[in-house]
């Protein structure tokens, strides 16, 4: 999972900015680690606050790949 913005960037050429995959790796972090591993999902609080981060997280990749869509068709018209 962690591989998944390498990935993108190596077979599509499409690169994400700094933060959102520094986001994207902290986000893993919560939801593997400290939720799976450290129990912390017995926590009631802890699914609804990943649930708020990844809804950030898509939120901000589609703001960016509707930017390079906008940047690749500028040329077009």
């Amino acid at each position: 999972c962690g591989a998944i913005p390498l990935l993108l960037a190596v077979l599509t050429k499409l690169q994400f900015n700094l933060p959102i995959v520094i986001s994207y790796l902290i986000f893993l972090v919560g939801s593997q680690f400290l939720g799976s591993i450290r129990g912390w999902y017995s926590l009631g609080w802890w699914d609804t606050f990943l649930h708020f981060i990844s809804g950030g997280i898509l939120a901000f990749v589609g703001v960016a790949l509707y930017e390079k869509m906008i940047h690749r068709n500028a040329g077009n018209e």
